[in-house]
């Protein structure tokens, strides 16, 4: 340090360095400056950029400016006509004040065209009216160049526009020859340039074609002067043309009806496409037909590597192939080193295919004959016959007589009367049954877009026998004659076989059934295989014995053959077949009845679920679970010996339904695509246990909809030339994951990257690698999980900043929420590690996006900013800053951007009662979807939805509107207001075998449309109305409500009956000691921590009220249990030791707690949250320190003295969660 005089003066020093590990000495020179002269601490920024108009607030911090020491009293009231220069052009000073002793200036400087350095001055008046000055350059940049679209397919061949702005003079007469815009190192050909320059500003556009390239992904480009300078780089996006790869089914019939399950839509795989947010984002058309009011969206999936439509198709004019073409039109996520408040122009994602209509035969949907008929409007009512019989399929007593309705589609429209069904005489309706009479159609039934019923009367004939039918339509409308064909059988009616027992066998045969044919004659004295013949299906009997025979009929003993022959085939475990005996003396037939051949449950799909936590084996049939209850989770029961090892050390099996098996894996489960999973012999039996016992084997296959990993970085993103630098990637995954990191803008940090697979990435003090001071480095990672799937790339920039600051990262690394969710931001700071005091900081959160956050969160001056739920808008993406800076010397800060997401929820369809309803004819009732809501409105708000009803009545996988006790169809509502429908008293005959299923559709602007199906049984006799609801738990679109194995469940009942006696039941059954009954038996209730619902399962309350001398009435409600989030034990290791070092010096060393490879079951409810604790002996005490929850796998802490254990919980977003572990 000098001394004496030379404080005033300064001076000049020679430093000198010698060492045993130099060559020599190292000799530099040092200049002291004079104490007390005029000195500029910070300027900040120190480069602005070139624009056209406003500008950035430069900040500058002096000492001793305008004199020595006035910073004890105050620099800013000494201070005089204060002004700055730059490059000679006058800036704009905007605040003259003291701070913490130091002068600072704020000033907006003036527009220049140029980037370049320019030389600026500020000039003041001290005390005495001296004049001082300070020197300094401030740095004009140019912004990154303006690229119109930001993406292109790598096709090429489209327009570009790239302007440029900064080049100064030369801007306003360049030419295409004069500029050479590359894209990967080809040229592009440049078709039009446009400049401007003035003394403030300039710009050069420049319009080009894009080259073809056989890659996809960022690329680096750049626009230059072909002299070479200037030059500048942008970021450009190649990306894969979206293709429509498949479209299922892909024709439907003219009027729109495809084979898909709902009968209207088709499903759109499309590969290279954006990922879909709502229904909103797609614009599907049809042949020009821009779906909408015709056709619409109605579900979306994203998968790894496509996304998935489900469409419904509109009519067409006329039979062909159109186009059916998808256009995304959504908002895509900000381009790499984009910024999030800028809309930026990107180019077309289309894909189209081609689409088949045609013009479907006349079809025989059913034909139905009963003997009696209901009186009314129709024979058939409830699908019953007047005589309560179900009805004959496609056969009816050749004694005639009787009605036959029959279900016709794809045939012109009839005209009749809808009171009583009477067909108008322009219109010739007929049928024949074979070579009878013609019969004239009796009346229309229903007639619902292309599909009519028909009543029918049949003429008897003469004998047994099989015929060919047909119906056949003419109309004014459309006079050519449509006909439909089908088979008919004419039966005896005195001629009748049963099964003694159940008519079902397995399907290898061998076994012994007794038949009882009512009027058969067996004669004695004759071989029996001489007199009659019995068939399964066409297949001979394996043997046939005579046990009785009377004048009444006769008792067969018959072994049934196997059905197992090239063309016998199952659907869904089964095969109904005839079962005939016949007469070898007779030609006509004999005696039929159905029988069932049941096969082995076969698995017809083994896969991972979306993130690998479980296996679903999916058979083809319901099977007997193995005859394993909720309490039996251990695969040994089902599972061969042989796929045990690879599910890991804890798996469990668990009966979804009787048709699915889920095999949750453990932690350490090691079984992958392609592995072999095999059924345990002898236990799995068809769910009757008629069948053989199955010893099916199944491949496992990928995932249906393959979900990638979604990486998160955390990390300081700035620091200073002191700090070290740690960053650590994590995502969602059952299994280790490998890791890709690059830093594709600085060539030596990125080969330091290469190669590296683990989560971390550490530098050591002072970052070396990084070598260029105010500069940020952006670093890319991926992740790949045991699928093989690879997440898409994540970026983290962080910025080496030459003036020392605190380091910190905000927490949690990466945040979407939905609106009702909080919003919870932390930051983690720590100190420079350059020597400049250590002292309090202060915070400060501003916003940088619209739309505003409400200022009373926004103002807060701590550590942690918190946005309580309901503030925020759906579908929105927020941007803020945390500034962290130094309480004695604000100049010492550094500040981070933060962005994250609130998500909107789909709508929600409900209709109160449960997921069944029983009522009676006798009285009134309502279906009430007023429940119904949109999850991004408050619940007390109006939610803006309208309402669609339909229903309909499924017979025999047929779906007929659902008519009124006349006959009529049910009228429905529809509109804003048609929350409630109201069924009046006697509107509806009681069903039988089917119930009436109500489906409410809510619809609300861009949202896909959301519905909810009840069904509904009818009964004749009076019963009372029941309802059930839960308000714990989730409510799930089915219906269902999705619980907490540990947590309380409070069911809430209904009777309309006051003096009703409710009980209540459960199906898989429950310990009546597990619950209790309150309020008159109408509540039930399951204390929290009692586990009587176990995970993975799905359980149905049945609360049934009964009147006095009265039927009773139920409702119904599933109960879904939440599987829990699973993983390995956390672990906790020292900071910077090699391999996991668990002991380290109390106070200095940190430890990092993470809980790596944890996923929630199935990825139902992510994101995962944890809570990390530690407890042990301090000071003679013992005391337990406990962390909040938040989204982060881990958390870097420091110890006190002494042995510590550490717990932490893992929970999904319904608050499932396991047992501590450590």
């Amino acid at each position: 340090a000098l001394e004496g005089a030379d404080l005033a003066s300064g001076g000049e020093a020679t430093i000198s360095v010698t060492g045993p590990d130099l060559a020599g000495t190292l000799t530099f020179s040092f200049t002291y400056e004079a104490a007390g002269l005029p000195s500029l601490e910070l300027l900040q920024p120190q480069a602005v950029t070139v624009r056209e108009t406003g500008g950035a607030v430069v900040q500058l911090l002096l000492s001793n400016f305008p004199s020595s020491g006035c910073g004890l009293v105050s620099c800013a009231a000494e201070a005089k006509n204060v002004s700055i220069e730059v490059d000679g052009v006058a800036a704009t000073v905007q605040a003259v004040q003291d701070s913490n002793g130091l002068l600072e200036i704020l000033f907006v400087p003036p527009l220049l065209s140029t980037a370049t350095s320019k030389s600026s001055v500020l000039s003041a008046l001290d005390s005495s009216s001296t004049p001082i000055y300070v020197n300094f350059h401030l740095k004009y940049v140019s912004p990154s160049p303006v690229i119109e679209p930001v993406d292109g397919p790598q096709t090429g061949g489209i327009e570009i526009t790239v302007t440029a702005v900064g080049w100064g003079d030369m801007s306003a007469s360049l030419t295409a020859g004069d500029l050479v815009v590359t894209f990967a190192d080809q040229q592009a050909v440049v078709t039009d340039v446009v400049g401007v320059a003035t003394s403030e500003y300039s710009s050069v556009r420049v319009t080009l074609l894009l080259p073809a390239f056989d890659f996809s992904g960022y690329i680096f480009a750049s626009i230059a002067h072909s002299s070479g300078s200037p030059t500048q780089d942008f970021l450009f996006e190649l990306f894969s043309p979206a293709r429509i790869v498949a479209a299922v089914p892909v024709r439907a019939t003219t009027g729109g009806q495809t084979t898909a399950a709902d009968g209207r839509s088709t499903t759109l795989t499309i590969t290279n496409f954006p990922q879909v947010t709502s229904a909103g984002d797609v614009l599907v058309t049809f042949d020009g037909t821009v779906c909408g009011e015709l056709c619409e969206v109605t579900g979306y999936q994203n998968g790894y590597d496509r996304v998935f439509l489900t469409v419904t198709v509109p009519a067409a004019t006329a039979p062909g192939d159109v186009e059916l073409s998808v256009q995304y039109v959504g908002q895509e996520p900000t381009p790499r080193g984009g910024d999030s408040t800028v809309t930026y122009v990107r180019s077309t994602k289309s894909a189209s295919t081609s689409f088949t209509y045609f013009t479907p035969s006349p079809t025989v949907m059913s034909a139905k004959w009963c003997p009696t008929c209901h009186t009314g409007r129709r024979c058939i009512v409830s699908g019953r016959c007047g005589d309560g019989e179900r009805p004959l399929d496609y056969q009816g007593w050749m004694t005639g007589g009787g009605t036959v309705t029959i279900v016709v589609s794809n045939m012109p429209a009839v005209t009749f009367d809808m009171a009583d069904g009477t067909i108008a005489e322009t219109n010739s309706v007929t049928a024949r049954f074979g070579s009878s009479a013609v019969s004239e159609a009796e009346r229309v039934v229903f007639q619902d877009g292309t599909t009519l019923s028909l009543e029918f009367k049949v003429a008897a004939v003469a004998n047994a026998q099989q015929v060919a039918g047909s119906v056949a339509i003419q109309t004014a409308a459309s006079p050519l004659q449509s006909t439909a064909n089908f088979l008919w059988a004419f039966v005896d009616n005195n001629k009748e076989v049963s099964c003694v027992g159940s008519c079902a066998g397995r399907s290898s045969g061998s076994q012994q059934k007794q038949l009882w044919a009512t009027n058969l004659q067996v004669l004695s004295g004759v071989g029996l295989l001489d007199q009659i013949a019995v068939r399964f299906g066409g297949l001979q009997a394996s043997g046939i014995a005579l046990i009785e025979t009377n004048s009444s009929g006769t008792l067969l003993s018959v072994t049934t053959p196997a059905f197992t022959c090239a063309s016998c085939q199952t659907a869904s475990g089964k095969a109904v077949v005839s079962l005939d005996i016949l007469e070898l003396s007779e030609t006509s037939p004999g005696w039929t009845t159905e029988f069932t051949f049941w096969s082995p449950p076969a698995i017809v799909s083994a896969r991972f679920d979306s993130v690998g936590t479980a296996i679903d084996l999916v058979f083809d049939q319901p099977t007997n679970k193995a005859r394993m209850s909720v309490l039996h989770t251990d695969c040994s029961l089902v599972l061969a010996a042989s796929s045990l090892p690879a599910l890991g050390s804890e798996p469990h099996c668990i009966w979804s339904s009787s048709s699915t098996l889920t095999i949750e894996l453990s932690h350490d489960a090691h079984i992958v695509p392609g592995s072999a999973i095999t059924l345990l012999a002898q236990v799995v039996y068809s769910q009757n246990e008629v069948s053989d016992p199955s010893t099916a084997s199944a491949t496992v296959q990928e995932p249906e909809i393959v979900v990638a990993p979604v990486v998160t970085v955390s990390g300081a993103d700035s620091i200073d030339m002191c700090s070290d630098l740690k960053i650590t990637a994590s995502a969602v995954s059952p299994r280790p994951l490998l890791y890709a990191w690059s830093c594709t803008d600085h060539p030596a940090f990125n080969e330091l990257l290469a190669g590296r697979s683990g989560s971390e990435v550490s530098l050591s003090s002072g970052t070396p690698v990084l070598d260029e001071a105010d500069r940020t480095y952006t670093i890319q990672v991926t992740a790949q999980d045991f699928l093989g799937t690879v997440s898409q790339p994540s970026f983290f920039r962080v910025t080496k900043k030459s003036s020392p600051g605190p380091q910190f990262t905000v927490l949690p690394p990466s945040l979407s929420v939905f609106r009702d969710e909080e919003v919870n931001l932390k930051v983690q700071t720590t100190f420079s590690r350059c020597p400049v005091p250590r002292e309090g900081m202060l915070f400060s959160w501003s916003q940088l996006t619209t739309p505003s956050i409400p200022a009373q969160y926004m103002s807060t001056t701590i550590s942690q900013l918190v946005i309580p739920p309901g503030t925020l808008q759906p579908a929105t993406t927020y941007r803020v800053v945390a500034k962290v800076s130094m309480q004695s010397d604000p100049s010492k800060s550094s500040e981070s951007e933060y962005t994250f997401y609130v998500k909107a929820r789909p709508l929600i369809a409900r209709i109160s009662g449960g997921v069944a309803m029983q009522v009676s004819s006798t009285t009134s009732f309502a279906l009430d979807a007023s429940l119904s809501r949109d999850p991004d409105v408050d619940v007390a708000a109006p939610q803006g939805l309208r309402y669609s009803w339909v229903c309909v009545v499924t017979d025999g996988g047929i779906s007929s509107p659902c008519l009124d006790a006349a006959g009529a169809p049910l009228v429905l509502p529809s509109g804003k207001n048609a929350s409630l429908v109201s069924i009046g008293q006697g509107t509806l005959a009681p069903s039988v075998d089917y119930p009436y299923e109500f489906t409410v559709m809510v619809s609300k602007g861009s949202k896909t449309r959301s519905s909810f199906t009840m069904p509904v049984t009818v009964v004749a006799e009076p019963i009372p109305l029941v309802g059930v609801a839960s308000n714990s738990g989730s409510q799930q679109a089915d219906g269902s409500v999705k619980v907490n194995s540990v947590s309380k469940l409070v069911l809430n009942s209904r009777c309309s009956e006051t003096s009703g006696q409710m009980r209540w039941s459960w199906s898989p059954a429950l310990d009546p000691a597990s619950y209790s009954l309150v309020d008159g038996d109408s509540s039930l209730v399951i204390q929290a921590g009692t586990g009587a619902l176990l995970p993975g399962n799905t359980y149905l309350a049945t609360v049934t009220c009964t009147v006095p001398g009265g039927s009773p009435g139920s409702a119904q409600l599933a109960i879904v249990v939440n599987r829990p989030p699973s993983g390995p034990a956390c672990q906790a290791c020292r900071g910077g030791a090699v391999g996991c070092v668990k002991t380290g010096q109390p106070v200095l060393d940190s430890f990092t707690f993470a809980c790596s490879n944890w996923a929630d079951a199935g990825g139902e409810d992510p994101p995962l949250q944890y809570q990390f604790s530690y407890s042990g002996t301090f000071n003679g005490q013992s005391k337990e320190v406990v962390l909040d929850w938040s989204n982060n796998p881990s958390v870097n802490l420091i110890f006190p003295s002494g042995v510590i254990a550490l717990k932490a919980r893992v929970r999904d977003r319904l608050g499932g969660a396991r047992p501590p572990v450590g």
